[in-house]
């Protein structure tokens, strides 16, 4: 299917907004200034934006990112697709591509510009080649290029029964990256959301709780056949999937819905696939950065497995420890026996305190928060609506977001001659009302953001609790302590490294660890040997505390 390139494509009619008299209490836009107003007319930076491609095996996944390529008019690369139950993509493959963001128009064989409605539809279905052409909107010198990158994965629920293994894999290789715009979820229009995508929600919610509810859920195989089939019983398959997905999930998401394989030889499909990864795109180009730091891996049993080896490692060490801080003792008097289980008990409460303060940090200074995403499509045209339903778009419908938090900011993004209009931003509510031309379509998302400082606040307040009352404890300790000279150091370094070592096993022993850590440990949690060498043992113990990996090291020389 030939996509031509035409000067730019104008359409006359007026923007027609909602009046004044309609809006209720306020027509002023309450939006803050700055981040706020972010849309997609604002300018792009030049900034990669990466994104992550998940879903099940034989969703699509792979499909959509060959028709990215063929989208961005890039020479088709080596994309696998798969056929089966068995994840093709065996190892995430990433993507890179300056993608222009290009909208079509159908034409007609003299030239006219055809609307697509609900009326006319099934009509264009029958188009081919001869009858219609798919044109772009705007010459190439007027369309704005975007760098994307695309980190394809293995499908998950294959019948290898691999999801873990193959979630942790792809967050360790998103760990590579940096940091995150988005995630995309592919899932066929016709499948339901079962089991595998419950637990890949909840440990995606679990590891990534920042960028959870920016999720982005892409209903592949949506061809006009089915869009058709649809529209004759009046329904819309974009409205039902899109409200089902809320009522079984409780989540506000942005939904697209494409033909990833569109039918070359029609017209319509070609065009509404392109519209639509046009629409993904332009959603995906206003997401701020995600950084991966405030990620975390959850593990699994293999992972675990490895753990142990080093849990073990580390009570063996603490056991040498203890017996080299017994012996020692057995030298000091009973003052100084005192003095040195203060000092040891003081210097664990610092690293308590150092502990809450690091995680009150990410809390109180932590990423945004995306809290969803709504996303509005709707066709008309002069024959479906007002011939037909004789319905006219003035862009009246208002569209409302209420969160469990106040919204900070929201991004917008908008495609054709649609804009958001009359925004109204109030505590947790969101309002605002989506407007388009005269019988144009209207289509755009907004996503809302909190600051990570709003969102915690509860946890905020009981880790400042906590920690207030560790220093008061550290106070008390301090003006207890006595001051008998220890002799030596070497007593004082044993007992420091036992408290050391304890807490060190508390933190292999979560059953998560954050991304980052992840590059540096990976050839240790993917080793196929069945005990761990030392130096293994100690490259673990060096990325979490250097002074317990050097008296690993000493006890095993």
């Amino acid at each position: 299917m030939m996509v031509e390139e035409l000067p730019p494509y104008n359409d006359d009619h007026d923007v027609i907004s909602i009046p004044d008299e309609e809006l209720g209490e306020s027509t002023t836009s309450e939006i803050p200034p700055g981040e706020a107003v972010r849309d997609s007319n604002t300018p792009y930076d030049g900034s990669l934006i990466n994104v992550l491609v998940v879903g099940e095996t034989q969703q699509g996944k792979s499909t959509l990112v060959r028709n990215l390529l063929e989208y961005a008019k890039l020479p088709e690369a080596d994309v696998k697709i798969g056929n089966g139950n068995r994840a093709c993509t065996a190892n995430p493959q990433d993507y890179e591509m300056e993608i222009p963001l290009r909208s079509y128009h159908l034409q007609d064989h003299i030239g006219n510009t055809l609307k697509v409605g609900k009326g006319n539809y099934s009509d264009l279905i029958d188009y081919g080649e001869d009858d219609a052409t798919v044109m772009q909107d705007l010459p190439d010198n007027q369309v704005e290029i975007v760098k994307f990158r695309f980190l394809d994965t293995p499908g998950l629920n294959d019948t290898e029964g691999r999801d873990m293994e193959l979630m942790a894999g792809i967050l360790g290789k998103a760990a590579e990256m940096k940091y995150l715009n988005a995630i995309i979820y592919v899932r066929k229009i016709d499948k339901h959301f079962g089991n595998s995508f419950h637990e890949f929600l909840e440990y995606f919610q679990r590891s990534m709780p920042s960028l959870a509810g920016g999720l982005i859920i892409v209903h592949s195989a949506y061809t006009t056949m089915k869009v058709e089939k649809f529209l004759r019983e009046g329904k819309s398959a974009a409205e039902l999937r899109r409200d089902g997905f809320k009522a079984a999930t409780g989540l506000d998401l942005a939904h697209f819905f494409m033909d990833n394989n569109p039918d070359v030889f029609s017209p319509l499909a070609v065009m509404q696939s392109l519209n639509e990864t046009h629409n993904l795109l332009t959603h995906i180009k206003v997401q701020p950065q995600h950084s991966v730091s405030d990620f975390r891996l959850l593990k699994t049993p293999g992972m675990q497995s490895i753990d142990m080896h080093i849990t073990n490692a580390l009570l063996e060490l603490k056991r040498i420890l203890q017996t080299q801080l017994e012996e020692g003792k057995k030298s000091l008097s009973t003052a100084q026996q005192r003095s040195l289980d203060d000092e040891v008990e003081v210097a664990k409460m610092k690293r308590q305190i150092d502990s809450v303060t690091k995680e009150l940090d990410g809390l109180e200074n932590g990423p945004d928060i995306c809290l969803g995403s709504k996303t509005v499509v709707e066709e008309y045209s002069l024959i479906g609506h007002l011939l037909i339903n004789g319905q006219l778009n003035i862009g009246g419908e208002w569209h409302e977001f209420d969160a469990d938090c106040p919204i900070a900011y929201v991004r917008k993004s908008t495609t054709g001659r649609s804009q958001w209009l009359h925004e109204r931003l109030r505590g947790t509510n969101w309002r605002g009302a989506l407007s388009a031309g005269l019988f144009a379509s209207i289509n755009g998302s907004v996503t809302f953001y909190a600051k990570s400082s709003v969102k915690h606040q509860n946890e905020i307040r009981l880790l400042k609790s906590n920690k207030a009352n560790l220093e008061d404890r550290l106070d008390y300790l301090v003006k207890r302590m006595s001051y008998d000279e220890v002799d030596g150091d070497n007593v004082k370094n044993v007992a420091t490294g036992l408290a050391a070592c304890d807490q060190l096993l508390v933190i292999v022993k979560k059953d998560s660890f954050e991304m980052e850590r992840y590059p540096p440990l990976r050839h240790i949690y993917l080793t196929k040997e069945a005990k761990l060498s030392r130096n293994d043992i100690y490259d673990f113990l060096k990325e979490y505390d250097a002074a317990v990996a050097e008296l690993y090291l000493r006890w095993r020389s």
